[in-house]
């Protein structure tokens, strides 16, 4: 979904090569979640129609 996304706001299109995309992404994921990343998923008639992610980070002040 977060490919659509991109496709969606036209950060990409369907021609680009995004597997270094979703290499970082997986990595990502992996080493955020369940720390300082939060996700959600709604399904509706049993497939995943929109998801969720919500990145916690400290600023430093400013």
């Amino acid at each position: 979904m977060r490919k659509e996304l991109f496709l969606e706001l036209g950060e990409i299109t369907t021609k680009t090569d995004v597997k270094e995309l979703e290499s970082a992404s997986k990595k990502y994921y992996l080493d955020h979640i369940g720390k300082d990343l939060l996700n959600w998923g709604i399904r509706q008639d049993g497939h995943l129609a929109a998801i969720g992610s919500l990145c916690l980070f400290s600023r430093i002040p400013y």
